[in-house]
Order: C-alpha cells, then sequence, then structure tokens
C-alpha cells in the first residue's frame, strides 16, 4: 500500500512538472496571413510581335464565392479589364494579343473583392505587376 501511495505521489509530481513547461508557449492563430491574389508567374514574359500572351492569376485558397479582379496593363499596350476567378477554384487566366510592332507594357493588377488584398502581404515582390517584351 506504501508502494501505490508513493507512486500516485511521484505520478502527480511529474504531471504538475511536466505542465509548466508550456505555460509560456503561444498557439495564437488570430494574426494569419490573409487571402490574397497574385500573378502566377514570377518573371518577366518575352514574346514576339503580335503573339498573344496569356497571364494567370491565383489566389492561396478555394473560397467560396467569385473574385472579381481587376488588371491594366500600360506601356506600348493599354488595356484594361476584369477576370473572374471562379468559385472553388484557384486560378484563372486571361488573354493579351500583342501589336505588330515591338514594344514593351506592364500588366498589374488595380483592384479585388471579396476583401482580399492584392499581393502577398508584408512581401518585397508582391507579385502584382509583370513586364512584357515583345521585339
Amino acid at each position: 500500500m506504501k508502494f501505490v501511495k508513493y507512486m500516485g505521489y511521484l505520478a502527480l509530481c511529474l504531471l504538475v512538472m511536466s505542465c509548466e513547461e508550456f505555460e509560456d508557449d503561444s498557439y495564437d492563430f488570430s494574426n494569419s496571413l490573409p487571402q490574397f491574389v497574385e500573378l502566377s508567374s514570377g518573371s518577366d514574359v518575352t514574346a514576339t510581335p503580335g503573339d498573344t500572351v496569356t497571364v494567370n492569376v491565383r489566389v492561396r485558397e478555394n473560397l467560396f464565392s467569385d473574385i472579381n479582379v481587376g488588371w491594366e496593363t500600360t506601356g506600348n499596350l493599354t488595356t484594361s479589364g476584369t477576370v473572374v476567378i471562379p468559385r472553388d477554384n484557384l486560378s484563372t487566366s486571361f488573354d493579351l494579343i500583342l501589336p505588330d510592332t515591338p514594344g514593351e507594357a506592364t500588366v498589374t493588377l488595380v483592384s479585388v473583392d471579396n476583401g482580399l488584398s492584392l499581393g502577398r502581404p508584408n512581401a518585397a515582390s508582391s507579385a502584382i505587376s509583370r513586364k512584357i517584351l515583345w521585339e
């Protein structure tokens, strides 16, 4: 009987001591990375005059509603539009038809709905614009 009391006391001490080790750990997930929309390709696009260039837009996780993303191009090709990432999809794309003369342009994401942000928050390269060169 004395042995059982001793083992019970020892188990209680071990239990109390082991709980104190994790007392200061924080598992706070309230400051997680918010949803964002970005361009899929990370590099400049090189093409030839008259080509059609496909621009891919992606989101990090599936959402349960459509996401409208506004875009525009500046430079030797000036156009703009909106593309929709359909619900339960991670990406979509749109095509740009390049002029027959050499030039360069920059395609930039300019707006997004559903409370998402453009590009990765707090990242140096936010992946919301890409240069397109055609010669």
